[in-house]
């Protein structure tokens, strides 16, 4: 229960999945991405219907997460949603790059230099916040 409280959705915890809003839906994925526990979280336009409020707390969560040693990967076309602590793809669509993990194409290493790179190229004026 205490996700769904971080995700602002607690209150909302006995509705069934069909009356959930567009926003509330989304929260629920994110809800579910956060519990698996896992050390890579893809997340595609997470933000799309979701209120300020729980924006502000879910990327509170992701940034915490982050320090963890945990890779966040938020695919989004509206800056906003988008956060330098983050990760941004641009490249790859998630379904291709959750398939190129799944098929060991990829490997969390080769993501995390890729995004450096990325970075250190687009965000030179963030480089001295990167560690290589």
């Amino acid at each position: 229960m205490e996700i769904l409280e971080e995700v602002n959705l607690l209150n909302e915890k006995d509705k069934l999945y069909s009356e959930y809003s567009l926003g509330m839906k989304q929260k629920l994925g994110i809800a579910q991405a956060l519990m698996e526990k896992t050390d890579v979280i893809i997340l595609d336009e997470p933000f799309n219907g979701i209120e300020e409020e729980s924006v502000t707390k879910i990327k509170k969560i992701l940034k915490l997460l982050k320090k963890e040693g945990k890779l966040i990967f938020i695919s989004s076309h509206i800056n906003e949603d988008l956060d330098i602590d983050l990760l941004n793809i641009t490249e790859l669509t998630v379904h291709e790059l959750q398939e190129k993990i799944k098929n060991k194409e990829l490997t969390i290493t080769e993501i995390n230099e890729a995004y450096v790179k990325q970075i250190k190229e687009k965000e030179p004026e963030v480089q001295a916040f990167i560690t290589d």
